[in-house]
C-alpha cells in the first residue's frame, strides 16, 4: 500500500521592509523580473502588484498628514 504525501506550502508573510527591498531590486533593473521571481520564490504577478503599490503610495512619504500629495493639491493649481 502506498501513501501519497501531500506537502502543503505555507503562505509567507513579507514585512514592508522586505517588500521595499525586493521592489527596489526590480526598479534598479539589475535583473529581469523572472530572475527576481525565482530568486525570492514569489510569483511575477505578485511582484508586479508590489511595484504598482509602491509607485501609487510613494507620494505619501513626503506628506506629514499621511495623505497623498496628489489628493491634497489640485493638479491645475500651482504647487505649495
Amino acid at each position: 500500500m502506498s501513501y501519497d504525501i501531500c506537502i502543503s506550502r505555507q503562505r509567507r508573510n513579507w514585512t514592508p521592509e522586505e517588500k521595499v527591498a525586493v521592489v527596489l531590486e526590480i526598479i534598479r533593473e539589475e535583473s529581469i523580473l523572472a530572475e527576481i521571481s525565482r530568486k525570492y520564490e514569489i510569483a511575477q504577478p505578485v511582484l508586479s502588484r508590489w511595484k504598482a503599490e509602491f509607485f501609487e503610495n510613494m507620494a505619501t512619504l513626503f506628506d506629514k498628514k499621511g495623505e497623498s500629495v496628489f489628493r491634497v493639491y489640485d493638479v491645475s493649481e500651482p504647487g505649495p
